[in-house]
C-alpha cells in the first residue's frame, strides 16, 4: 500500500501514541518535525505526516482547551505545545 498507512499499523501506531504521557507526546512532536525534513522518499513523508497526525489527534483529545490556545498562538510546525497542555511536573494532563 503505496503514501498510505495500513489498517493494521495505524492502529499499532494510534495504541502507541495513547500509551505515553503528555511530555512524552509533546517531545514525540517536535522531533517528528526534525524527521519530516530529513524524510528521503515521499513514502517516508507520508508515513511521518500520519505519525503527527496521530500526535495531534491525541493532544487535543487530551485537553481540547490547551490545544487551541496552542493552535491560537500560531505555532510553527516544530514548535512545542507542551506549555499549553500539562498540568503537573510529572508529565501528566490532569482530565485524562
Amino acid at each position: 500500500m503505496v503514501g498510505r498507512t495500513a489498517p493494521a499499523e495505524a492502529t499499532d501506531l494510534s495504541e502507541r501514541v495513547c500509551r505515553l504521557n503528555t511530555a512524552q507526546l509533546c517531545r514525540a512532536w517536535r522531533v517528528s518535525f526534525l524527521a519530516v525534513i530529513s524524510a528521503k522518499t515521499e513514502q517516508e513523508l507520508e508515513q511521518l505526516t500520519q505519525k503527527r497526525r496521530f500526535y495531534l489527534e491525541e493532544l487535543e483529545r487530551r485537553n481540547p482547551q490547551g490545544f487551541a490556545a496552542w493552535l491560537n498562538s500560531n505555532p510553527r510546525a516544530s514548535s512545542d505545545p507542551e506549555p499549553y497542555l500539562l498540568d503537573d511536573a510529572n508529565g501528566r494532563q490532569g482530565a485524562q
